[in-house]
Formats: C-alpha cells, structure tokens, sequence
C-alpha cells in the first residue's frame, strides 16, 4: 500500500510540476502572479507528502 501512495505522489508531483512550469511560461512577465503561486504552493505540499512516506515511514 505504501508503495502504491508513493507512486501516487510522485505521478501528482509531475503533473504540478507541469501546470507550475505552464503558468510560469504564460506569465513570464509577472512570476508573482496568483496562478504561478498556487502551482508552486500545491507542488510543495506534494513534495513534502512524498519524502514523509519516502523516510519518516522508517522511522516508527
């Protein structure tokens, strides 16, 4: 099962990645914009989601 959520995690981590990496390009101009920061904000989440299954799961 723990596999399968990290596998999960990492397959959200990319498409954030993406959607962050779209809105950075449509608005290249203004890298403070709402959209690029929601992306950003979510993707960091997910990160922080996959290296706590990843190494604190070892550590129960």
């Amino acid at each position: 099962m723990a596999v399968q959520q990290t596998e999960e995690l990492l397959l959200e981590m990319e498409e954030l990645r993406k959607e962050l990496y779209v809105s950075a390009d449509r608005y290249s101009h203004l890298l403070t914009s709402k959209e690029i920061y929601r992306a950003s904000t979510n993707l960091d989440k997910v990160i922080v989601k996959y290296l706590k299954e990843k190494y604190c799961r070892n550590l129960q």
